[in-house]
């Protein structure tokens, strides 16, 4: 289909593979721009199992061509070739192929050609390559059967007929390719094309067992139905079939023949096991480590089953199981504001609980007892209340706290100071963990340094919570005694970790963390009366989402989670500078899995830079047409909020890879990334001034401020602190110089909702709303921007008249807005929801 080369990006000065496809593929136009959209498509995956496209375009000869990186290693095929693979580096292989798999089958891309010609072994895992490339090859027109489809050997058979294939076509492929590392051998072979057909449409392939006897039944039942003839019979895609490897594989009744799961080893004993035990001899010798490690037998994961709980419009979030495991609670908003909904979990409908309540109410915990629910309401100003269970009796118990955890008892519940929706966005890193007393509401603080989302142990002896284990860098996971006193560190990484979830016997706590590549279900083994870690390292609870957390489980062991499927749409709206008004209807310019927080244009207006924030912190450039983009950073470092300099030569943003968050700049090229500030304190949000001598920021506790650049620490200048001893945190700057527009702060760094206005010249500010924020100077200098309620609305720096530009679709929101030169054209980023509540059936949860 091509050829490839070693090269050297001499503008980032790296090493990266060029590949040019052969001419013959793309001579039609229309297949050039199916290509490069498909290239544009798989580059949005974003997956450590899936090779990057960082580039794809055309030359002024007319050859496309593809840059991607340039890994070390060796494909699939040429280690098959040299027999078969351990039963557990094949499953290790076919689990990883299955979550790149997965990933595009969740937006909709079907490799079509997977294979192990396709598939790179690295040191940093299995890369799929080539997506894209099989579907181009199938419309420029068929020259003989396996150039035009595909490889025989690894089609699916309605593939070989010609049919429309989905994503139960890679599925097929996936089997196969997981029976040949297994057997050294494909599972349909011939001596022609045809022949290979012929077999795959109606020959069935020995059984693996026949060949290798020491492959697990239960993985020989997942190859019989990756390779079922009929596509209704196989898996849907590889979502379902990664769940099957991680749970049925890793997680199997002992005496079942599969293969069982991994150790939880004892650190102060030195015990080393294998990361996977192969015998059910092996698996008594685990369980024999366990008993003895914690004085009573804890049986290695149990068979799992998953149970999609509700699939209605948008998101259903913060689920709550109750004691008995019937009934369970989630938030969602139905009628423009969040209420708190009951369902069986056998089925039924849906009731709202809190239908008479105008303000939002979320985070619901049922009781021990299953008769009263906490909750945290926005009503009468904010708090924690209680009621019964099926709604009644509404009262207040604190008029402050977030996220309600009952003791045991039933007669206190933890609160935090403050709530946490999204390990990435905190405001407060010193929120307050307290006990309440339901009945005489008296309240006693655990004095931890920064806690959220507090979960009780089940037999009252810690509290689990997570919190900043460095202000805005890492989110860790600690327990602390009922009473008080050192917290104890669980899980303290890189990674996003949080809401975390007791089992029902205090032997382990589940949480959820990114460490795996999206956020999912995590549980280490832990000890409740001491809080001290017993295993090696995290477990996986893996489910097929991308992006699941908020574990509940109840006493029988089930365990609840929501998951969400956020998408992020940047798209450009005509604007009308004369009349404030939206000229036209938003245009699509980027849509990926990507989620993005935000956007600006370029000075010329030929590029946007976003902010992308999953599934890791990163810039990239895309050209407002939309045919090319380009990452400017690709660490794990958090990278923040582009913004362009006037004569557009600069992008500034905001970074923690020096430890804290700092001001640095990059080059559009992606070079030249220099650290600019060097203070203390934490630097957030700069912007640059008109004139691109100076920036403005938010600086500590200090709030706005100014800085001459490149970052003169002596320069620095705070704004003056305002009403009640807020300060305002800066978010742009008038053309003429004159003003900034922000938001308020609170003392704990909150924001107060509202746009300000800042006089530099009078040093004195002008509240223009009572709402929104994020706000954005209009070039004339007039009228300011800002996001209000998930809306885009429009307010008269004079006269301080509001108007709305933009309301979104159902079920979406507008998360930021800038304007482009010439006040003719606005950059926004709006953002879905879609989210539903799933049950996991976990066995060795429940009580003994």
């Amino acid at each position: 289909m091509g050829v490839v080369y070693r090269a050297e990006d001499i503008q980032l000065g790296r090493t990266v593979a060029l590949k040019f496809l052969a001419p013959e593929l793309v001579r039609d136009p229309i297949a050039k721009v199916r290509f490069l959209n498909e290239a544009r498509a798989a580059s949005a995956l974003d997956h450590p199992n899936v090779c990057t496209i960082l580039e794809a375009g055309e030359t002024e000869e007319g050859l496309l061509f593809l840059v991607m990186p340039c890994y070390a290693g060796e494909s699939l095929e040429r280690r098959i070739a040299r027999g078969p693979l351990a039963l557990e580096q094949a499953l290790d292989v076919a689990v990883q192929i299955a979550q790149g798999l997965a990933k595009a089958h969740q937006h909709g891309i079907v490799h079509r050609d997977v294979k192990p010609a396709n598939l790179f072994l690295t040191e940093a895992g299995v890369k799929i390559l080539d997506f894209g490339i099989a579907k181009l090859t199938r419309e420029a027109g068929p020259t003989r059967l396996g150039a035009s489809l595909g490889t025989p050997s690894y089609m699916a058979p309605e593939q070989t007929r010609g049919e429309e294939i989905d994503a139960r076509a890679d599925v097929w492929s996936l089997g196969v390719v997981l029976y040949e590392m297994l057997a050294g051998r494909r599972p349909f072979a011939g001596g022609s094309d045809a022949a290979v057909v012929h077999a795959v449409l109606h020959e069935a392939p020995e059984p693996l067992s026949r060949l290798r006897p020491e492959v697990p039944r239960e993985l020989e039942r997942i190859v019989s139905r990756l390779l079922a003839k009929d596509p209704g019979q196989r898996y849907a895609d590889a979502g379902e079939v990664l769940a099957d490897l991680r749970q049925d594989l890793l997680a199997s009744p002992p005496g079942s023949g599969a293969l069982r799961g991994p150790r939880v080893a004892d650190r102060r004993w030195g015990v080393l096991v294998g990361s996977l035990v192969l015998a059910l001899a092996a698996a008594a010798f685990v369980l024999g480590v366990l008993a003895w490690r914690r004085g009573r037998g804890v049986p290695a994961p149990q068979a799992a089953s998953f149970t999609q709980l509700t699939d209605l419009p948008g998101k259903e979030t913060f689920p709550n199981l109750s004691p008995d495991g019937k009934y369970f609670l989630y938030a969602k908003s139905e009628s423009g504001n969040f209420d708190i909904f009951s369902q069986r979990v056998a089925g039924g409908n849906h009731v709202n609980l809190t239908a008479d309540s105008p303000a939002d109410d979320t985070q619901p915990a049922y009781s021990p007892n299953g008769e009263q629910i906490a909750f945290r309401s926005e009503r009468d100003g904010g708090g924690v209340f209680l009621m019964g269970a099926t709604g009644e009796s509404v009262r207040r118990l604190t008029d402050f706290g977030f996220n309600p955890s009952w003791s045991p008892d039933g007669r206190e519940i933890a609160v935090a100071t403050e709530g946490a929706f999204d390990p990435g966005a905190r405001y407060n890193p010193q929120s307050q963990i307290f006990r309440v007393d339901v009945t005489t509401q008296a309240r006693r603080p655990l004095g931890v340094a920064d806690g959220v989302q507090p979960a009780w142990s089940p037999h009252g002896w810690r509290i689990a919570y997570w919190g900043l284990a460095q202000p805005g860098a890492r989110r860790a996971i600690w327990t602390v005694a009922r009473d008080g006193g050192a917290p104890v560190r669980v899980v303290d990484d890189l990674f996003y970790n949080w809401s975390p979830a007791w089992s029902p016997d205090g032997g382990f706590l589940y949480f959820a963390s990114n460490r795996g590549g999206s956020m999912n279900i995590w549980r280490v083994a832990i000890d409740e009366r001491s809080g001290e870690v017993l295993g090696d390292s995290p477990q996986p609870v893996t489910t097929s989402s991308v992006w699941s957390a908020l574990p509940s489980l109840s006493r029988d062991g089930r365990l609840l989670f929501a998951t969400n499927e956020n998408r992020s749409f940047v798209e450009e709206v005509p604007f009308d500078p004369e009349r404030g008004q939206a000229a036209g209807p938003p245009a699509l310019v980027f849509q990926g899995a990507r989620s993005i927080y935000s956007c600006d244009i370029s000075p010329d207006g030929g590029w946007l830079a976003l902010w992308s924030a999953a599934p890791q912190e990163d810039l990239l450039l895309v050209r407002r047409d939309g045919k090319e983009v380009r990452q400017l950073t690709n660490d794990p470092a958090r990278d923040r909020g582009p913004r362009w300099s006037p004569d557009g030569s600069r992008i500034l943003f905001y970074s923690n890879r020096s430890g804290k968050y700092e001001a640095w700049t990059i080059r559009p090229d992606g070079s030249g990334r220099t650290q600019v500030t060097r203070l203390p304190g934490q630097v957030l949000n700069p912007f640059w001034s008109p004139d691109g001598r100076r920036i403005g920021l938010t600086y500590g506790p200090r709030g706005a401020s100014i800085l001459d650049f490149p970052g003169l620490p002596a320069s620095l200048r705070a704004l003056p602190a305002v009403e009640g001893g807020q300060i305002l945190s800066a978010m742009s700057w008038s053309r003429d110089g004159r003003f900034l527009a922000g938001e308020l702060l609170q003392k704990d760094e909150a924001p107060v909702p509202g746009v300000v206005l800042w006089s530099l010249a009078e040093n004195t500010y002008r509240r223009l709303t009572r709402t929104g924020g994020d706000p954005d100077f209009c070039q004339d200098g007039r009228r300011i921007i800002f996001t209000d309620s998930d809306e885009i609305r429009i307010v008269d720096v004079g006269s301080g008249k509001v108007a709305t530009l933009l309301s979104p679709p159902p079920h979406s929101r507008y998360l930021r807005a800038r304007v482009g030169p010439e006040d003719r054209t606005l950059c926004t980023v709006r953002g879905t929801d879609e989210g539903d509540v799933w049950i996991l059936s976990l066995a060795d949860s429940a009580l003994p």
